[in-house]
């Protein structure tokens, strides 16, 4: 099975509710983008995203009440249907804020036009 790297990060500024994508050109709208690296194929791409509104949802508590930023990379395998399924935590940080669990929570809204293969998702929650 093929592992690619969509190389983007989904950036959630807490105050502004709003989603920001870095380095993306944009599949499904202003506020939702995905990057297509050299090695995917050149058809791949993000049919649906979380919004600033869910990621605001699933913003740990915890890192709320300490003003603090959080990142975590998710991988999983992509179902026939383009959604994502046997997601694991490859990374959160800061350890034990629970950013991981948060990327989790946000699968089931995730969705590709790939049929297989795998993907590495970077998610980075910001306070302004």
């Amino acid at each position: 099975m093929k592992t690619i790297s969509l190389g983007w990060s989904l950036a959630m500024c807490a105050g502004l509710g709003s989603a920001f994508l870095t380095g993306c050109a944009t599949p499904a709208g202003p506020t939702h983008a995905a990057v297509v690296p050299l090695t995917a194929a050149a058809t791949a791409q993000w049919v649906r995203v979380p919004t600033g509104t869910d990621m605001l949802r699933v913003y740990p508590l915890q890192a709320q009440r300490q003003s603090l930023a959080g990142s975590a990379v998710i991988k999983c395998n992509i179902k026939r249907d383009g959604h994502l399924e046997h997601c694991i935590i490859i990374k959160e940080n800061p350890p034990g804020m629970h950013f991981g669990d948060a990327a989790l929570s946000l699968v089931p809204i995730f969705q590709t036009n790939m049929t297989k293969g795998t993907v590495q998702i970077p998610l980075r929650w910001q306070i302004p």
